[in-house]
């Protein structure tokens, strides 16, 4: 799993310079980069969401691995346990929070 999103980075990485996909790439690839460092710090994320209904909404997440397209994380605001996976594409926004959480499961990022 954890090769799965370092392939993913580094593609993007590799096409930023790509003038046509520059905006939208660079704007997943931070989002990415916010949600990978806070895991590895333990810290949760803010993040802002477009659920398949088109519904936009906000979660507090802890991020513990990727796959296939999807981030599984908690839903820290709620005190929901349960993993649940959010579509990449789908992450609007991704804020650091300064609040700590205790892995519940290993991180994978």
């Amino acid at each position: 799993m954890l090769l799965h999103l370092e392939a993913l980075l580094g593609y993007l990485d590799m096409i930023k310079t790509d003038k046509t996909m520059q905006t939208p790439i660079q704007k997943l690839s931070k989002r990415l980069d916010i949600i990978v460092e806070a895991a590895r710090k333990h810290k949760r994320v803010r993040i802002k969401y477009k659920k398949q209904t088109g519904k936009i909404v906000f979660r507090n997440i802890a991020a513990y691995s990727y796959r296939d397209g999807l981030l599984f994380v908690t839903d820290t605001q709620h005190g929901n346990k349960k993993i649940r996976g959010l579509r990449i594409t789908n992450i609007i926004s991704a804020k650091m929070l300064d609040d700590k959480f205790k892995p519940e499961w290993e991180i994978k990022l």
